[in-house]
């Protein structure tokens, strides 16, 4: 997850969307895998098996986008880059998942917003901030239910590579 002025930067986009659209507001955060059906507690033994495993790892931040897809309405892409790709890989096959494409970026909106909107709200967005971040933990999120409802259930320091 981003922090300091990045993480505030990228959060107050996310409230002004939200506010503007009547959509839901979330923390900023890069998703490395999803859809996972293990229960919590093999879930962050997954995790904890990952993070040891792991250094802290350089983020940089992309362009805007956007897709037809709810979860990834308006969204910053991250650079793809062999540590992430690897990482996703490696948290797939922790928690018994497909690791299949992966997409990493941090979403700014959620919802079903037309393109001609979403074009516009591109071309207004102030991308003057750091583009980049130093991801030193890996978090457990429980997501049922709506984003708003979203809460963290643990964060695990990456401490690997030392």
């Amino acid at each position: 997850m981003p922090d300091g002025r990045l993480r505030d930067h990228l959060a107050l986009i996310i409230q002004a969307f939200s506010a503007q659209f009547d959509t839901p507001q979330f923390e900023p955060h890069l998703t490395v895998c999803s859809g996972v059906r293990l229960d919590r507690v093999e879930t962050g033994v997954a995790i904890e098996q990952l993070a040891v495993q792991l250094a802290p790892i350089e983020i940089q931040l992309a362009d805007l986008d956007a897709m037809a897809e709810y979860y990834r309405c308006l969204f910053v892409r991250v650079m793809a880059s062999a540590t992430l790709t690897a990482v996703h890989k490696l948290a797939a096959n922790i928690m018994h998942r497909e690791a299949g494409d992966y997409l990493p970026h941090i979403s700014l909106l959620y919802g079903d917003i037309v393109e001609d909107e979403k074009r516009r709200l591109m071309a207004k967005l102030d991308t003057d901030f750091v583009h980049q971040f130093r991801a030193e933990a890996l978090y457990l999120y429980a997501v049922t239910g709506r984003p708003e409802d979203w809460y963290c259930l643990k964060r695990f320091p990456l401490t690997g590579g030392d």
